[in-house]
């Protein structure tokens, strides 16, 4: 049996350590509660959670984290903490309300993601092995990249996209909800730029 279910990946530009833990929950998220136990469980890395149905997908998160890590590296990061900048990133957003309003965990959310960040494997995997305390529940990946019309029609209104900018991007051999991925990372891409 694997002992550690999240996914943990290793940014070596930036020496740190990611993890995603996709679960899902039949009853609203006290989100506020359940952020709190969770950095309380882990003093020493930086730790958000997000509503998985305004995600597209583990390259959007992974895209957003390595932004958000480069910013911190540059010094020229829009917020204090590395948890919210990753926020500000996956949402593609300056203002923190709004990027909360558009990925942040509400009474509605029912797909979950965990996302932590560190600099020390060993702290990860233990924040890891208490997640399934933390959360009530087990990871589950296949939420990461699950595009079902709902979600795509999710991710159309959250990010604003365009049938037009679809059409675009897909072309005739792109399947849509990959179309919507890359139009949302090139917006994250794009979030230094705006005004």
């Amino acid at each position: 049996m694997q002992k550690h279910l999240a996914e943990v990946t290793k940014f070596e530009d930036y020496d740190q350590y990611f993890l995603v833990f996709p679960f899902h929950v039949d009853e609203p998220v006290d989100a506020d509660n359940l952020i709190e136990n969770l950095r309380k469980a882990s003093t020493d890395i930086d730790v958000q959670i997000v509503d998985l149905d305004r995600i597209a997908g583990r390259r959007h998160l992974h895209f957003a984290m390595l932004n958000a890590l480069h910013t911190f590296k540059r010094g020229t990061n829009i917020s204090r903490t590395l948890a919210v900048e990753f926020l500000l990133y996956t949402s593609a957003q300056k203002q923190i309300s709004e990027a909360i309003r558009m990925v942040g965990v509400n009474r509605n959310t029912r797909n979950v993601a965990v996302i932590a960040v560190g600099g020390s494997e060993e702290s990860i995997r233990s924040f890891s092995d208490k997640l399934p305390s933390l959360t009530n529940t087990r990871s589950d990946n296949a939420l990461l990249d699950h595009w079902s019309q709902e979600k795509i029609e999710n991710l159309i209104s959250t990010f604003k996209i365009s049938e037009k900018e679809i059409q675009a991007m897909s072309g005739k051999k792109t399947p849509r909800g990959e179309a919507i991925q890359r139009l949302i990372i090139e917006r994250v891409a794009l979030l230094p730029t705006r005004v």
